[in-house]
């Protein structure tokens, strides 16, 4: 487990995050990282937690209840390219 994947573990486990409020942390916890490679590095590591099933990429429903959902690590890029202006109702949460 390389110091990526415990930043997330450690925040995601109590809570759900927004994919947007995590990457806002994970910037913040390793500043000495440069933003396009800590880009790379974030969402790769994601979609290997969520394929070995340490993490689940969830969406808010039209009530409000957070389900799992296939991930994509395409969208994750582009809503990290969003993230100053996030859409918590469309954007990724994790969990586990």
């Amino acid at each position: 487990m390389n110091s990526l994947e415990k930043d997330i573990l450690e925040l995601t486990g109590e809570d759900d995050y927004g994919s947007w409020e995590l990457w806002w942390r994970v910037t913040q916890l390793r500043r000495e990282e440069t933003s396009g490679q800590l880009i790379g590095s974030f969402i790769a590591t994601i979609e290997n937690m969520i394929s070995r099933g340490i993490l689940k990429a969830k969406r808010r429903t039209p009530s409000g209840q957070l389900e799992s959902v296939k991930f994509s690590a395409a969208e994750l890029r582009r809503e990290i390219e969003r993230v100053k202006t996030p859409i918590p109702d469309q954007f990724y949460w994790f969990g586990r």
